[in-house]
């Protein structure tokens, strides 16, 4: 089985393959066989000749559909003298050589079962990849080279072959049956790019009182960490310019933007985290314009933080409006802090009773909240803090304060394996919208619950990526919003964004 880690050079070889598939330039004039349909091939870059159902050159060339979920073939014949070729699918890849050498890289093959033993390929080798359930078979000439296991409900994505070193490729006959799709299921909404030390972390998802979706996260780069923010007017289908929240110089760090805005006032507020030399401080700004515009930054730390604390820190995502009690207009701020005298990550609230123009200290929760914490509301007023306990369960403790006291037991619910990572809303009246990060394999699922979290539906794929958290805002069309931080190579290369049907959750 090879799985050895790649090289630093062969994996900068490989992103800028991968990037180059991303980016597709042109269109070419041959066909693709599309369920038995010639259509035009999709994208190409690099310098490749056609000729009929035959494209010789070097570079990527990619299939103009991206593959779906469920079953699904694709075939071609292939012909190469020297050098690798990668059949690359979604963001993975297997690297072959001319001795029948194979790498495997990315979501779909770094963990599959690949040939051990290498076998000299004929001059014109065909390549099927075929999908049954949720087992992926990739086969040569008809001899299985690779297996993986991979979501029969999540879309493999964009498909094709990219060339790495001296190689000249020759493909002909290229065709797929199964699924096949225009568009991928998600946008990105800040990417980095080969070379470049940008990273987008950390994002955070509102939608506002008056129906706009807000989206913001953390981007370092080489001298610089900012808040950036964009913004959308139709529920995510289109997307504004990226705007300025804070900026500022690589040190003091800005981080962990959590949102939340006032009914009454509609105002939206982001509470957010500067380290300083000497330890973390916490700030908040407002907007009265949906994140056109912000006020000037407000330190709130001493409204945040106790002696004997460290690292007070809000969680990235959002916090919540109470609606369903005496405490009506309240808006409660999940965060975590270090108790220096336990050496562990707790849970506590900030709250504002001035529509997040002023802001206190709420009681500390009564768990460890190592993996951070998410709030919601019921419907009669109690409001809900959720952790994940040490065993990898999902706990919750309530509050009938609004947040300034917590129950001294938390109760577990039935859900466990949390990940690192995890964000959870109240979607609608009804339903409980849950992410989480997990690690084998590595990916995002989503959950979504009827009854406040005493029973959940089966997760949902959304990638297999290298994913470091999520935020989750329900839009007013009833669907719900994720944004992401994913990669190819880290978690944090990426934000994407992408709408679930809610009733399409529920039923697994």
């Amino acid at each position: 089985m090879n799985t050895a880690p790649m090289q630093p050079a062969a994996r900068l070889l490989r992103l800028v393959a991968l990037v180059a598939i991303v980016a597709g330039l042109g269109d070419a004039q041959s066909v693709f066989i599309d369920n038995g349909r010639d259509v035009e091939l999709g994208e190409q870059r690099g310098t490749w000749g056609s000729v009929a159902e035959r494209w010789t050159g070097r570079g990527t060339l990619l299939a103009p559909r991206l593959l779906g979920a469920g079953d699904a073939r694709i075939e071609a014949r292939i012909a190469w003298k020297e050098g690798v070729v990668a059949f690359v699918v979604g963001s993975a890849s297997l690297d072959i050589q001319r001795d029948g050498t194979l790498d495997a890289w990315g979501d779909l093959f770094v963990r599959a079962d690949l040939r051990e033993e290498p076998a000299p390929l004929a001059a014109t080798t065909v390549l099927t990849l075929t999908r049954r359930g949720d087992v992926v078979t990739v086969a040569l000439d008809g001899g299985v080279i690779a297996v993986a296991i991979f979501p029969a409900t999540s879309h493999l994505g964009q498909f094709g072959f990219a060339t790495l070193g001296p190689a000249t490729l020759a493909i002909e006959r290229f065709a797929a049956h199964g699924n096949l799709v225009e568009d991928a299921p998600h946008v990105a909404l800040w990417s980095s790019t080969p070379g470049d030390a940008t990273t987008y972390q950390r994002p955070a998802l509102l939608t506002t009182p008056r129906g706009t979706l807000l989206a913001v996260c953390e981007r370092h780069a080489a001298e610089r960490s900012e808040i950036i923010a964009r913004r959308s007017t139709d529920g995510g289908r289109t997307w504004s310019e990226t705007s300025m929240v804070w900026d500022g110089d690589l040190v003091p760090r800005l981080g962990h933007p959590c949102l939340v805005a006032s009914r009454v006032t509609d105002v939206v507020s982001i509470v957010m985290t500067r380290d300083e030399p000497d330890g973390r401080s916490v700030w908040s700004r407002s907007s009265g314009d949906d994140g056109v515009s912000w006020t000037e930054p407000v330190d709130i730390t001493d409204a945040s933080t106790r002696p004997g604390w460290s690292a007070p820190t809000p969680i990235a995502g959002a916090g919540i409006e109470l609606l369903n009690s005496a405490n009506e207009g309240r808006l409660v701020v999940p965060a975590i802090h270090i108790d220096e005298s336990a050496g562990t990550a707790v849970a506590h609230a900030l709250i504002s009773d001035g529509f997040g123009a002023s802001w206190v200290l709420g009681s500390v929760g009564t768990s460890s909240a190592i993996d951070g914490c998410q709030i919601v509301e019921q419907d009669d007023g109690t409001v809900v803090l959720f952790t994940v306990a040490d065993d990898g369960a999902l706990v919750r403790t309530t509050s009938s304060d609004g947040g300034h006291t917590w129950s001294d037991t938390p109760a577990s619910t039935n859900l466990r394996d949390i990940g690192p990572s995890f964000a959870l809303i109240r979607a609608t009246s009804e339903q409980l919208a849950f992410a989480s990060t997990f690690t084998a394999p590595r990916g995002l699922t989503l959950r979504t619950s009827p009854d406040a979290g005493a029973t959940w539906s089966p997760p949902h794929v959304v990638t297999q990526r290298p994913v470091a958290g999520a935020a989750l805002a329900a839009l007013p069309d009833g669907t719900l919003a994720c944004a992401y931080e994913a990669g190819v190579l880290d978690a944090n290369e990426s934000i994407y964004f992408e709408r679930f049907d809610l009733e399409a959750l529920a039923d697994g």
